[in-house]
């Protein structure tokens, strides 16, 4: 059984002094800071080591990027098969495709032994280990795993959403207003999908160039696009699933940790060095309000974290 990571959190709903376009005009603070401390960092992509540190017949591990807080692995067998992340009893199960290619797994718990397990298909939804390695973690920073791409925040140097992300954040002098910007092209463009969500497919996995591109979306996309477009822009993004309370909703939303303190619209604040929880869904949805059996109502909601990636 999964024991998942509980913590709660408390977050206001985003209440907007003025709509469509008049935001800012007679209320103080509306604008995100302009310290002049960011600069867009280079992007930075994890790739396969050439070595496995580990392998069997079916699948292999590189685990040279652990103090980067990552993993990858790969898998080639015909059965279904989970790559599994454990520390300290807390365990993460995540469906790895057959292809072969290797994909990025976070080291999201801090520093410390993780196992890393491939589990192989045996029948009846039961799992049998055919590989596990233990890596030590010694992170190079606490922000290390929400910096680059995993499998749940997938983008690459040819993602459409990073390459606008990053023309947008060229220009621009504090981390707070690259905030500002992807928080409010995706409230802006991206629909909720009503249909995907009352009909999730099971062992759903994001991809943020498809949300990029059709603008529609389900929590966890809202979610995984906002992580890829910060993160690109190398600003520390988690995306977090967990029950809204009081509607007891499965939601996906963020949290992001900026250096500079800022407005992203008016009436809700970032403040620096800090994590600050941001749900982009909600924020999207907020006028509609068909969607609060999706998304909650906003009022006073409590989030309760069980997954970070």
């Amino acid at each position: 059984m999964v024991s998942p990571i509980k913590k709660i959190k408390y977050v206001l709903t985003v209440f907007l002094c003025l709509l469509m376009g008049l935001a800012g005009v007679g209320c103080g603070g509306s604008e995100a800071s302009g310290s002049g401390t960011y600069t867009l960092p280079e992007l930075v992509i994890p790739a396969y080591s050439g070595a496995d540190t580990s392998s069997c017949d079916v699948g292999g591990f590189d685990t040279t990027g652990a103090d980067s807080g990552y993993v990858m692995a790969s898998y080639t067998g015909d059965v279904p098969a989970k790559l599994q992340v454990v520390k300290d009893g807390v365990k993460y199960n995540y469906d790895i495709p057959a292809t072969g290619e290797y994909t990025i797994f976070p080291l999201q718990m801090g520093n410390g032994t993780y196992s890393i397990r491939l589990l192989v298909g045996v029948g009846d939804n039961r799992y049998t280990a055919v590989l596990e390695e233990d890596v030590d973690a010694s992170l190079s920073s606490e922000f290390a795993p929400f910096v680059v791409p995993n499998q749940i925040v997938d983008y690459n140097a040819d993602s459409a959403c990073v390459a606008f992300a990053r023309e947008q954040a060229a220009g621009m002098s504090s981390d707070a207003d690259v905030v500002k910007a992807v928080y409010a092209y995706i409230k802006d463009h991206v629909t909720y999908d009503v249909a995907k969500a009352q009909s999730p497919p099971v062992g759903y996995i994001p991809s943020v160039d498809d949300t990029f591109l059709t603008n529609t979306g389900i929590c966890f996309d809202y979610a995984s696009l906002a992580a890829a477009m910060l993160r690109s822009c190398g600003i520390p993004t988690k995306v977090e699933t967990g029950y809204i309370s009081p509607s007891g909703i499965y939601h996906a939303w963020n949290e992001v940790y900026v250096k500079d303190s800022g407005w992203i619209e008016v009436g809700f604040k970032i403040d620096a060095n800090t994590w600050t929880l941001l749900d982009l869904t909600f924020a999207a949805g907020s006028s509609k309000s068909d969607l609060s059996g999706f998304i909650g109502d906003g009022n006073e909601n409590t989030y309760e974290t069980q997954y970070t990636y």
